[in-house]
């Protein structure tokens, strides 16, 4: 599931006319929000979920979200599931325009196809929507009699692989006080998260009960998040982890201390399960230790560009033109420039004449991407790269929907970092490093 800050948010909230909380997409945007799940209507995770040119997976609750920039003249959207030991589905949905989808996957060996239905009826996406009413609102007596409200932390297993997001049971007094006790003054934050939140079925680790409740939007303040109960001690944890990529992101562990093992255990297993796609976890002096995954191979896709000819020299800066902080740190390598929000390059121009297929192109990218160029950094200025033309132009996309342009050369490199600052690369052949 690539986490968008506010400033990100109210950027795209203008592109897209997001107005008095109504989504009104203008022509060419394409935004679809849904849930795969199998004959059973069971969740299905890691289904390939495919646009024209943007690929989601399914989390572990089915869930996925794309958004697409469309031609503007152009009213239905190319859309495929891909799912191992299903009927995959290939086809179309109307665009430009928001729309919940809802995949019902057809096994490979029925009689059935996979059928895709847009605009399901209200509660059809199970957690991957907001609740239309928050869990904590003040209930009517005709809600709360027809809510499953536990009376004692003890009641918990009789409800696994129930949505407590979605039956009451996060509403029960009884939790909540829990959670008030445990959360002391960060509870009412944490009411908020849960209000914008989904959640995945109720599981059980061992002697402890997991509630896995998860913000659905990616906005500021969300995130990741488990209750985990001792249905026998009564004892309470909760984990919290904030979308906002940052070097300094923190899980943070409320419950009593020091935390047994096989708390922890737990803690790491759920968020390497959630988020371990991107980040590595682990437990260390009774805190979670968090770093960027540096081994996830950047996706690559081609989407050619007639304005990518127009560039003739790395030398030239980028039109957006983002100074860089003096006191900023050139970076080691590529990758380490991009940082770990950086999901995927989009080829928008190639030399066909050295390269003749995208495979060929990516190779050299991934290898340019971990390479350490000349004096073991790169540069803040056009260093050695005055009139090379550019051999492959492309963009990268980060997670909050920013795009950056970067470009590859034979041994040199331009590239922009997610907050638009420019760097050179140079990366001398053996013969030249002897000169």
């Amino acid at each position: 599931m690539a986490w968008v800050s506010t400033v990100a948010a109210l950027a795209l909230m203008a592109v897209l006319g997001l107005a008095a909380g109504c989504l009104q997409i203008r022509d060419g945007g394409f935004w679809a929000q849904g849930v795969v799940v199998d004959a059973d209507g069971r969740p299905v995770s890691g289904a390939s979920v495919k646009t024209r040119a943007y690929t989601a997976v399914t989390d572990r609750r089915g869930c996925f979200r794309l958004f697409e920039i469309t031609a503007v003249d152009r009213h239905q959207m190319p859309f495929s599931v891909d799912a191992l030991g299903s009927k995959n589905f290939i086809g179309t949905l109307a665009a430009p325009g928001a729309l919940r989808v809802r995949v019902e996957l057809a096994n490979e060996t029925s009689a059935t196809a996979t059928v895709v239905v847009s605009s399901p009826a209200a509660g059809a996406l199970l957690s991957c929507e907001p609740p239309r009413t928050a869990p904590w609102h003040q209930e009517s007596a005709e809600e709360v009699a027809g809510s499953t409200l536990i009376t004692a932390l003890s009641e918990l297993p009789a409800h696994l692989g129930e949505y407590p997001c979605r039956n009451g049971v996060l509403e029960s007094p009884v939790l909540r006080a829990a959670l008030r006790e445990v959360l002391g003054q960060d509870f009412e934050a944490y009411l908020e998260h849960v209000e914008r939140s989904g959640c995945a079925p109720v599981a059980e680790r061992g002697s402890w009960i997991v509630l896995d409740v998860s913000q659905v939007y990616y906005t500021e303040g969300g995130g990741t998040s488990f209750i985990l109960v001792g249905p026998r001690s009564g004892q309470v944890y909760v984990v919290w982890v904030p979308w906002i990529y940052t070097d300094g992101r923190k899980a943070r562990v409320y419950g009593p201390q020091p935390v047994p093992r096989d708390v922890a255990t737990i803690v790491i297993d759920e968020l390497t399960l959630s988020l371990g796609h991107d980040e590595t976890f682990s437990w260390r002096d009774g805190v979670v230790q968090i770093k960027p995954r540096n081994d996830r191979p950047l996706s690559i896709l081609e989407r050619p560009q007639p304005s990518a000819d127009a560039r003739f020299s790395l030398e030239l800066p980028f039109p957006h033109s983002v100074p860089c902080p003096p006191d900023r740190q050139p970076p080691a390598t590529v990758r380490a420039a991009l940082g770990p929000r950086a999901d995927r390059l989009v080829i928008h121009r190639y030399d066909k004449s050295r390269w003749s297929t995208l495979k060929a192109v990516a190779s050299v990218v991934h290898q340019m991407v971990d390479a350490i160029p000349e004096k073991g950094r790169l540069h803040r200025f056009q260093k050695f790269s005055a009139d090379v033309p550019p051999l492959i132009s492309a963009s990268v996309e980060f997670k909050g929907l920013r795009v950056w342009p970067i470009e590859f050369a034979a041994d040199y490199v331009h590239v922009t970092d997610e907050d638009g600052c420019e760097w050179w690369g140079r990366y001398p052949t053996p013969s030249r490093r002897s000169r």
